[in-house]
């Protein structure tokens, strides 16, 4: 099963070179992928694979809801807001640079 993810790791990076994307993202989300692949294997089917993947991601949209709800709290906008800034114009930025090489 190595191979799979290397082949799949190979296809990645090169297609986040294509098209600007930030290859470290691109690892994260390929080993992050099939994380729970082993746990389906032992299960025995293909099924249960899918099944630990929409597990997986109701518990992150799970934790991207907290984390919104979190970020909303007023304490945590006093806190942040002076990285706002720096944060647009890297957004902006990231967005300028895909845009030309596209």
């Amino acid at each position: 099963m190595e191979f799979l993810y290397h082949i799949s790791l190979d296809a990645g990076i090169r297609l986040a070179k294509k098209y600007g994307a930030d290859e470290n993202i691109v690892k994260i989300g390929i080993s992050l992928m099939d994380c729970k692949l082993p746990e389906a294997s032992l299960l025995g089917t293909p099924e249960q694979h899918n099944q630990c993947h929409l597990m997986q991601q109701r518990e992150l949209n799970f934790k991207l809801n907290e984390k919104h709800n979190i970020l909303s709290l007023d304490f945590a906008k006093e806190e942040l807001e002076p990285y706002y800034e720096f944060f647009q114009k890297a957004i902006n930025k990231a967005k300028s640079k895909n845009n030309t090489s596209a």
